[in-house]
This record gives C-alpha cells, structure tokens and sequence, in this order.
C-alpha cells in the first residue's frame, strides 16, 4: 500500500531541534498524520476540560517532549477530544489514542530503535520503513478512531469529498471458519474466563482467543485519564491504557 508524505519533511524541519531521540521522531511523525486527517493540536497534559476559546494549531506545544510519558491532546474537525498518550516499556514505545468522550482507544507500537536510523535528514533516511509506518499509524491508530465516530449518531452528518492522498484501509476482517469451504465468516468464539481482556490489552487481538468488551466505565471517572492503571498483558507498563477503555480496530 503506498503513503503520501505530503507535508512530513516541513513537520520534521519544524521540530528537528526538539527531537533528542528515536521516540520523539515517531511523536512527530504521528502528530503530522494527525493533522492531515483533521486533528489539530491544544496543548499537553490528559485534562479533559476544553475552553470555548482553545487555541488549534498544527504546531506542537513547546515542550511536548520534555516528560517520559508524552501526553498531547487534540481536537478533531467535530470538536471532539483525543488524547495522544505515548509510554515506553524496555523495547518498544506503545502509542495509544484515546478519545476521551467514551474512552475509545486505539493503539500502535513500534521499536524505535529499529524504525528510526537518523534523527534528522531525509524521511528515507530517518524512517527508511517509512510507507509501513504510516501505514500501520492511519489503519491502526487513526482509521480505527474514525470508523468509530462514523457510528456515532449523535454527529452531524456532513459530506466529505474523497481525499485521493488518504491512505486508504481496509476494514477489520472476522477469522474465517477452517471448516467451513466457501461459507461466511465467523469471528473467534470468547473465552468466557477472557472477559475484558480487549479492553485493557492493545495487543489482545494478535492471538489467542478474544474477550469481550466493557461499554463504558462503571467507576464513571471524569477529569483525566488514569496514568497509574496497570495491565494485565505482558511487556505492557503501567498506564498503557486508561481503566474502562475500550479498544477500537
């Protein structure tokens, strides 16, 4: 699948003295994928109070990248909050896009080390996987979040012209039934002692046999999202994904 990188080489320019290491590229390649889709940036931290006068900018706040723990928050084109949460473990950086109105949350991780070779020069120097990871970045993380709000029928419909630079993915597919020649599609049968499992674990869905999914928050939390909240995953820390989230795909 080819990716357009309209626009990412001024991104990266903007932000070169501020990019210290392999993490902060990849926040900086996510933030411009971001704003190609629509969303605009308000400022750091993971409060979910939005001022009628929030300033939107397609620049990242000074000192985005200043804490160990990247919290960037935006606004899509609906006025609807996302939070950008970025924590490391010992070899990959976990990224994961909350929003913050239902807790939905998409997730994407890379090893860093291995994605980014430079940290400053050309995007084939820099990234030279660069069309598979904007790939996995629009379908895993940002595509996800989308579809979502396309459900959601409290939005206003508007129409949208085809933007022929979008990286176009396709939608989840169900596991196919082995037994079943030519027949339809099935998904995986739940594991009954599972339950929840999705919700918590970004990584969940890459094997094994899946759980099902919490609706909504039964502590109702309002304010900001949990950064202590633990995971039941292995190789995942602490605070990769709020309590009552629910993992979109």
């Amino acid at each position: 699948m080819s990716f357009n990188t309209f626009g990412l080489e001024s991104f990266l320019k903007l932000a070169q003295d501020a990019i210290k290491k392999e993490d902060d590229a990849l926040v900086v390649f996510i933030h411009w994928l971001l704003v190609k889709n629509e969303f605009l940036c308000i400022g750091l931290g993971e409060n979910v109070d939005v001022p009628d006068n929030v300033e939107k900018t397609e620049i990242l706040p000074v000192g985005w990248n200043n804490v160990e723990t990247y919290a960037i928050r935006y606004l899509d084109s609906a006025g609807k909050l996302f939070i950008l949460r970025g924590l490391k473990n010992d070899v990959n950086i976990i990224f994961n896009f909350v929003r913050a109105e239902n807790l939905n949350v998409s997730s994407v991780s890379f090893n860093s080390k291995e994605e980014v070779k430079s940290l400053s020069g050309r995007i084939d120097t820099m990234f030279p996987n660069y069309q598979d990871i904007g790939n996995r970045i629009q379908c895993n993380m940002i595509t996800p979040q989308q579809r979502e709000q396309s459900k959601d029928g409290s939005t206003q419909t508007r129409i949208v012209e085809p933007d022929r630079n979008r990286t176009e993915c396709p939608p989840p597919q169900p596991i196919r039934d082995p037994l079943m020649i030519g027949g339809p599609c099935r998904p995986p049968r739940a594991d009954p002692f599972n339950y929840g499992r999705s919700d918590l674990d970004p990584l969940a869905n890459m094997g094994g046999t899946p759980g099902g999914g919490m609706l909504f928050d039964p502590f109702g939390q309002r304010g900001r999202v949990d950064p202590n909240a633990g995971l039941p995953g292995p190789g995942l820390p602490r605070g990769a994904v709020p309590p009552g989230a629910r993992l979109v795909q």
